[in-house]
């Protein structure tokens, strides 16, 4: 998200420069006295002139904020955005500098260090008063060998972080100029004192009796081996939508979206997304036509006279077919779905109408439909929840009752959606869910939905999400109150300021009033791990339900005053190390971990997280080396020690440049025994002699002596550096 600032700043400014003059009122302050003010706070060079399309934004709050561009004359310098208000805040700066991509990795030329203390110096002159007020947020992580630095600065009041205002920096990786600046701030805050607050362990007794963790099914998608894992979980009851009041100790919410978005994460919440929104496969027609007469499917004629036939989507002969697709299922990609969609043409006001209709392929069970409810201002609703949660068990007794009598009504699901009219004070609309249970335990990524018009009693709209798959048995050796204590060990509760909006009525829906925040003294769960707990082992999961291990870079404890020691810890900050809390610098390596080493160097190189530590590992490290020509097939020895022209060899293929240093009679090497060398490779050691990854001892390479793993850091160090 840091590295798409700049694209989403460009484009935002470009938004704005395109809005009618008529958007942009009067100012408060003259272009001069701002561009007096931005220029003190930041160097702009000499040969950058100024842009006259300039824009000044009043928005709802009354603020100005004027978006300033200076270019360089020649354009080989790029260009200069920045963003401020009439006082001379500045929210935003962007420099584009044009860059001289290479598809290889190297090392930055300015260590982090280095480029924190830009960022620092920046942001007193930016903003001194911010400065004072931030800290920097730390991680244990490799550093990125492909990218800038970048720096998150989160907000601090008495001791306490407010996470949510932040300040990020963006610093280039070989000049240590500042690329990018952005301020997140809230302005006018009241924070509530800390003397106050209740106690850790009162927090954490109210987190238990108030919010609390659940036993539930969670599933991940193993993509090697194209099948869903499901296994048992304890999670937060909340996820992290609710925090527990410091000063009251009452549970109040801190977030605004779905309850169960925080938990499942991303990639969760794009596969439980219906059928409908599933991973799809689309086929030609010759290839429809072969699954059809493979499948027995069902014709797209029948699908329609399926869907035209059902009732509950109300389609008239005013309702043409728009589009017809026939596609995999997921995840059983054995069965084929039919997606149809129909529309109504509009003959008047609010006339418009929309209905899809999703269908198994051979079997034509219906799986998903919606119809669109036409848009009146002055709707009033005639029915409630308990209307909608009547209707909606009638419709699925008859509709799908074997798989509605698995399930159990989901009483937080009213809490996430709830939509008015603009004059309206009870719900126009509700979605009543199930969700599926197993053996008394919830699985919440599998469920039946319903829509339900409170305006006129009817349902609208039907999804689910049904995996055919095996449950695994349950056996909860770790009790509630071990997994508690385990999350409070791994994770813990952390006394934060949160923001608080006010809700309100706005364009139909029920949301926060973002012009209307108030900061809360809260205790809420840290963010570093996954709130995932194995209720057999008492173990923090990941998202693919595997014990967690946090992403660090490797600490070595047998490098101290090794000549080799500078290079082996650089990369390892940077992720280029191999496995284990000792290096064994005097010991030779073995041509497998040479290029476990060096194919962390190259930039699309990637082994999955399941195959660490596997066979898996090292087959997949040997067909990606082979085919980027850095090894050949009859070169492949795992368990063999690799010699010093090995190493080169290798090494001068990673830059491609082994083309070069296979033409004969240009190359002689300065090494005294040059004999010794291949003379295959005659020209790869010249090569890397000339550009300083080697330099030998006493006049020697020593071409046929065994690398050992401290030469063999020192030469993919100086690699990097080329």
């Amino acid at each position: 998200m840091k590295r798409s600032f700049a694209v989403f700043l460009t484009v935002i400014m470009l938004f704005v420069s395109l809005m009618p003059a008529q958007a942009f009122a009067e100012t408060g302050k003259s272009l001069e006295e701002v561009l007096k003010s931005v220029k003190s706070k930041i160097d702009i060079p000499e040969d950058f002139t100024f842009n006259k399309n300039y824009d000044a934004y009043t928005q709802e709050d009354g603020k100005t904020i004027w978006y300033l561009t200076w270019n360089s004359k020649d354009d080989l310098k790029g260009s200069i955005w920045v963003s401020a208000d009439d006082s001379g805040t500045i929210y935003s700066y962007d420099r584009y500098i044009p860059y001289n991509y290479s598809d290889r990795k190297k090392l930055p030329k300015v260590s982090r260090g280095d480029a924190l203390e830009s960022a620092e110096s920046f942001i007193k002159k930016v903003n001194p008063v911010a400065a004072a007020s931030v800290k920097l947020q730390d991680s244990s992580e490799p550093l990125s060998i492909d990218y800038n630095y970048y720096f998150t600065f989160y907000r601090v009041k008495n001791g306490v972080p407010l996470y949510e205002n932040y300040i990020s920096v963006t610093v280039d990786r070989d000049t240590g100029i500042v690329r990018n600046y952005y301020y997140n701030w809230n302005d006018d805050l009241s924070f509530p004192s800390t003397i106050k607050a209740i106690t850790l362990e009162q927090a954490e007794k109210a987190y238990r009796e108030k919010a609390g963790l659940k036993l539930v099914y969670k599933y991940s998608y193993d993509y090697e081996n194209d099948e869903i894992k499901i296994f048992p979980a304890y999670v937060p009851v909340y996820g992290s939508t609710y925090s527990i009041d410091a000063l009251t100790g009452e549970l109040i919410q801190t977030g605004y979206y779905g309850r169960y978005a925080e938990e499942m994460g991303t990639a969760d919440m794009a596969m439980k997304s219906t059928a409908e929104q599933a991973a799809e496969v689309n086929l030609s027609p010759e290839e429809l036509e072969a699954a059809q007469e493979a499948s027995g499917l069902i014709s797209r004629e029948d699908a329609e006279k399926t869907a035209r036939e059902f009732e509950m989507l109300g389609l008239t002969e005013e309702y043409k077919l728009s589009n017809a697709r026939l596609s995999r299922s997921w995840p059983n990609k054995d069965e084929f779905l039919w997606r149809l969609s129909f529309v109504k043409e509009a003959r008047g006001d609010n006339d418009y109408r929309y209905a899809s209709i999703t269908l198994n392929a051979k079997t034509g069970e219906i799986t998903n439909f919606y119809t669109s409810i036409p848009y009146d201002a002055n709707a009033k609703a005639k029915y409630d929840e308990k209307d909608a949660k009547a209707a909606a068990e009638e419709f699925l007794k008859e509709f799908k009752p074997e798989l509605f009598s698995q399930t159990e009504y989901d009483t937080a699901s009213q809490d996430d959606v709830i939509i008015y009219a603009e004059e309206s004070e009870k719900p126009l609309q509700y979605y009543v869910n199930y969700t599926r249970m197993v053996d008394g335990i919830p699985f919440t990524d599998n469920y039946l939905n319903i829509g339900y018009d409170a305006v006129n009693g009817k349902i609208y709209s039907f999804s689910m999400a049904w995996f055919d798959v095996e449950f695994p048995a349950v056996s909860q050796n770790v009790t509630s109150d071990k997994a508690y204590e385990v999350m409070f060990d791994e994770l813990g509760l952390e006394l934060q300021y949160k923001l608080c909006y006010e809700m309100q009525d706005s364009e139909k829906a029920y949301v926060p009033d973002y012009n209307n925040v108030k900061v809360k003294l809260v205790y809420a769960l840290d963010t570093g791990k996954p709130w995932i707990f194995d209720p057999e082992t008492g173990v923090v999961l990941d998202n693919d339900g595997e014990p967690y291990e946090e992403v660090k870079a490797v600490e070595y404890s047998d490098i101290d005053g090794h000549y080799a020691e500078n290079e082996i810890r650089i990369l390892a900050q940077y992720g280029i190390a191999l496995d284990g809390d000792e290096f064994r610098p005097d010991e030779s390596i073995k041509q497998v971990d040479f290029l476990k080493l060096l194919s962390k160097t190259l930039s699309d190189y990637y082994v999955p997280v399941s195959y660490k530590g596997t066979d898996k590992e090292t087959e997949t490290l040997y067909a990606y080396m082979i085919r980027e020509g850095i090894i050949k097939e009859d070169e492949k020895d795992p368990d063999a020690v690799i010699t010093r022209e090995d190493g080169v060899k290798f090494i001068i293929r990673a830059m491609k440049y082994d083309k070069v240093a296979e033409i004969k009679g240009i190359y002689k090497s300065i090494f005294i025994d040059e004999t010794e060398i291949n003379p295959d490779l005659i020209g790869y050691v010249s090569i890397a002699q000339g550009l300083g990854i080697i330099s030998g001892y006493g006049g020697k390479f020593n071409p046929k002596g065994e690398l050992t793993r401290g030469q063999a850091a020192i030469i993919i160090y100086k690699y990097l550096q080329v």
